[in-house]
């Protein structure tokens, strides 16, 4: 089952839940608990109950971030999808697909025109789930370190 966030009763599993998600996402980095408290403050600022924590039997098994936001290029409203995190034995069992509906239904209600998302090149699983549900890729991000000569 879905909920909304409750900052008291989830922002410290919803902590231990990024450290996996970022070791899956952006291997090498460091997590840094405050600080993602933050982001996901703004992100409550921007969209109130766009956090959404993820349920089954009683048992708290992943999260759904997503906040509101307005492309100024194609005057549009978008859903961007920040998170979508579920604990490792729940995955491949069909609850990525219903968490990437609810995100469809929450930016239905919000009146997006999109969905947008990204995920690390290595992360495979999640990309097949994602073309599954009508993702395209549209964007490709590079980066270079930079050289100190």
């Amino acid at each position: 089952s879905f909920r909304n966030f409750d900052w008291g009763k989830d922002i410290n599993l919803v902590c231990e839940f990024n450290h996996d998600h970022a070791a899956i996402n952006f291997p090498g980095s460091r997590v840094i608990d405050e600080e993602f408290k933050k982001t996901i403050k703004k992100d409550l600022e921007i969209s109130p109950d766009g956090l959404i924590i993820v349920e089954l039997e009683n048992q708290r098994i992943g999260f759904l971030n997503m906040i509101i936001r307005e492309d100024i290029f194609k005057n549009i409203k978008y859903c961007d999808v920040r998170y979508v995190h579920l604990i490792p034995e729940y995955r491949g069992k069909g609850i990525g697909t219903l968490m990437m509906k609810k995100a469809q239904e929450y930016a239905k209600s919000k009146n997006a025109k999109e969905l947008r998302l990204g995920t690390h090149i290595d992360n495979i699983a999640s990309i097949k789930l994602y073309e599954k549900m009508g993702y395209k890729i549209t964007r490709v991000i590079m980066t270079a370190e930079v050289k100190n000569e």
